[in-house]
Parts: C-alpha cells; sequence; structure tokens
C-alpha cells in the first residue's frame, strides 16, 4: 500500500528528465576514462545508479506526504468607525480576494447558533495581505450599534473575537440581488 502510494507521487516529468540526463552522464562518461584508471568504470556507474534512485526514492518519500491544509477564518484585528460605515481588518488568509462579496456573522459563544449581521465586501487588500473589508448592507442594524458603537468603549474588543467573516453569502442576499 505505501509503495503504490509513493509511485504514484513520483512527478513523472521531473523522474523523466533526470533520467535522461543520468543515462546521458553514463554513456559519457565512458570516453571520459581510461582502461588503465585505478577505479573501475562499473564501479563509477554503480555508485552513480545507486546515488540517482536514493534521490528518487528521497523525493517520492517527500512528496508522498499529505500536505496538511487547514483553513480557519480570519480574526478581526481592528475595526475603523462606527455602525453602518465600519471596516474591518483581518488578518491574513488566501480565502478572500479583492472585491469579493463576504459574510459577518455574530456569535456570543461556541455554543450558540451564528446570527449574520452584515453583508460586506473586500474593499482592499493590504501589502501585509491583510483583507479590508466594508460594510454595505446591514442585516441586524441593533447588533452592528452594540458591536461598532460610535464612541470605543472599554472591552469592546473582546467582542471582535466572536466575529466571523465568511467568504460565502447568504441565499436571501443573492435571491434580493438577482433579476426575478
Amino acid at each position: 500500500m505505501r509503495w503504490k502510494q509513493i509511485c504514484q507521487h513520483i512527478d513523472k516529468v521531473l523522474l523523466g528528465s533526470v533520467t535522461v540526463l543520468v543515462f546521458f552522464f553514463l554513456q559519457f562518461s565512458w570516453f571520459l576514462t581510461d582502461p588503465s584508471d585505478l577505479v573501475p568504470v562499473w564501479v563509477i556507474h554503480a555508485l552513480i545508479i545507486v546515488f540517482y534512485l536514493c534521490c528518487v526514492l528521497i523525493y517520492a518519500l517527500c512528496k508522498s506526504k499529505p500536505a496538511v491544509v487547514q483553513y480557519r477564518l480570519p480574526r478581526v484585528l481592528a475595526v475603523s468607525g462606527a455602525g453602518e460605515d465600519a471596516i474591518l481588518l483581518l488578518e491574513k488568509s488566501d480565502l478572500f480576494s479583492y472585491h469579493m462579496v463576504v459574510t459577518i456573522y455574530w456569535q456570543s459563544s461556541p455554543h450558540n447558533l451564528e446570527v449574520p449581521i452584515a453583508i460586506g465586501v473586500v474593499q482592499t487588500i493590504n501589502q501585509q495581505g491583510h483583507p479590508q473589508i466594508h460594510m454595505t448592507e446591514i442585516l441586524d442594524s441593533e447588533m452592528i450599534s452594540a458591536l461598532f458603537p460610535s464612541a470605543q468603549r472599554p472591552g469592546i474588543f473582546k467582542k471582535w473575537k466572536n466575529i466571523y467573516v465568511k467568504p460565502a453569502v447568504l441565499q436571501e442576499y443573492l435571491e434580493r440581488r438577482l433579476p426575478q
């Protein structure tokens, strides 16, 4: 089973081109050596082939390890503005791209349901790779005014950890926006 998995992950193009170069070097080495050399040519060829097979095996073993990809939603790092004019700065994330429509959720605790509070757009992605989300449509104005008050109160940062921005849009929002 393990050997079959290793063989599946060998890059055939890379392996083919390296193999051609190795055998070309082996053939060319016959012209570079003299029969009176202290080390016979077949020993040099055997060492080259063993080295080549070890390199291929190490390459296959390294490539056969499954790549662990774990996407987690980025946290809110900062908020600028208040209420409906709030702009969220998120952690770096490959899940978001420029001008992407996103949904902003609030979850009071890990055991409660997530409540959609706004629809936003990725306004820009700064040079450090942090997406900047601008709210375009408020779904729960009471929650927005509680989370993003006009005057920043102490403890407001604790509420930001319960805000999630997902790279998806609610079906109701799409149905309202699409022509019937």
